[in-house]
This record gives C-alpha cells, sequence and structure tokens, in this order.
C-alpha cells in the first residue's frame, strides 16, 4: 500500500509537454474539476518518483481525487468531507481518518496541506503567505509554511487558470502538475 499511496502526494503537480485548454474567465465559486498528469519526486536517502494521473473533483467541504498510473489504471481513491479522509487503494481497502494530516503524513511521508491545495490550485494565496504576480498580475510564485509553488500559464489572459504548478517543500519533496482540463 505504501508503494502506491505515494502518489497522493502526486495531487500537487506534473510537468508535461502539450498545452493545456484553458477557460478565458475564472472559475465562479469554489467548485471545480481537473484532470491532470502529475509527477512526483522525493529526494534524499530513499528518493522515489511516481507519475500518473489525478482526476480532482472539488467542493466547498468536501474533494474526490483519483489517482491512477499513466495508462489510467486506477491505483488510489481519496475522499474528503466533514467527516474525515477516506483512502481507498486498488485492492478495495479503506483507511479512514477524522484528521487527514496524520494519514497523508503516513502515507507519503509528508504533511500535505489537503485543505489548502484548492485554494494554491487556483491561484488564491492565503492572507498568511507571501507571493510574487507576473506581468499580468496573476500569481507566479507562492510561499507558505515551508512549501514553494511556482505557477505558469498557456495563456496570456489575466483570468486565465495555470496550466502547470510546481510544488516543492524545504528541498525534500518536488510535485509537478499539469493540469489538461478545468471544468
Amino acid at each position: 500500500m505504501k508503494r502506491l499511496l505515494p502518489a497522493l502526494a502526486a495531487l500537487l503537480l506534473a510537468a508535461c509537454a502539450g498545452p493545456a485548454p484553458r477557460p478565458s474567465a475564472p472559475i465562479s465559486g469554489e467548485q471545480f474539476n481537473i484532470q491532470a498528469r502529475f509527477a512526483l519526486k522525493t529526494l534524499g536517502p530513499d528518493a522515489k518518483s511516481l507519475s500518473g494521473r489525478l482526476d480532482w473533483q472539488h467542493q466547498p467541504g468536501s474533494d474526490a481525487l483519483l489517482f491512477a498510473t499513466p495508462t489510467g489504471q486506477g491505483v488510489a481513491e481519496l475522499q474528503r468531507n466533514a467527516d474525515g479522509l477516506t483512502l481507498r487503494d486498488s485492492q478495495g481497502r479503506q483507511r479512514h481518518s477524522r484528521d487527514p494530516a496524520p494519514l497523508l503524513r503516513e502515507l507519503v511521508g509528508y504533511p500535505l496541506p489537503l485543505e489548502r491545495l484548492a485554494g494554491w490550485l487556483l491561484g488564491r494565496p492565503d492572507p498568511d503567505s507571501r507571493h510574487q504576480l507576473d506581468n499580468q498580475g496573476r500569481l507566479a510564485r507562492l510561499f507558505h509554511d515551508g512549501w514553494q509553488i511556482d505557477y505558469f500559464y498557456d495563456d496570456d489572459q489575466p483570468a486565465a487558470l495555470p496550466a502547470r504548478l510546481t510544488l516543492q517543500r524545504d528541498n525534500e519533496l518536488e510535485l509537478r502538475l499539469r493540469i489538461e482540463s478545468w471544468q
């Protein structure tokens, strides 16, 4: 299970070639669906690299993330709601925790801030973060709690959503996300 679950960390990023279609206006509200490719690399003595596909459905108060191999075979499903976090692997085994942080830390070895990822993905910095804007006034780089998130856009429109993100944590973890579609 630990072998498959580091793919969960991939929910943050992956860099791949080819332009992604971008909506011309920002997504209204906090609801979105993305399909993306990811690459996860951990550094240090237990260095690992994983890649695959991510389907993320986000609504206020809930998330559904499906992780798959590059060929599309499901590896893990993550559900978050008011009751906590539920992780289901490809063999149907299920784990639940009311507090997502310990389960995510156990699975991937890092404290992934799942509750902040949707805002980061949309380019909405937390009030206590530092950030830099690009020439279009969009988020280019964000620093928060040891995380650095770099944003890349395929569209020059000021309201364009990010096409690629790179998340790094204290030079120990790098996650790349290539968003293929926003809904």
